[in-house]
């Protein structure tokens, strides 16, 4: 299986916990979640100024955190 659809540089990949989707983040601060089924982008989000570093859930699988190089934690 091949995702694509980032312009910038992958900087970290997630799998969720709970459910068929991994998350991926780039060096341009985009971050996409994939639904692993379709092979598709389910949603992108676009919070970052610069990098996202960093990329993690909650205990439950419920809330995902991401970390940037712009010194924001969404």
């Amino acid at each position: 299986m091949s995702l694509t659809g980032h312009n910038g540089r992958i900087e970290c990949v997630k799998f969720a916990y709970t459910d068929d989707f991994v998350y991926s983040a780039d060096d341009i601060g985009i971050i996409r979640r994939w639904d692993l089924n379709s092979q598709t982008i389910s949603s992108t989000f676009n919070g970052h100024m610069k990098s996202v570093r960093t990329l993690d859930f909650n205990p439950s699988g419920e809330y995902v955190a991401s970390g940037g190089n712009d010194t924001t934690v969404r």
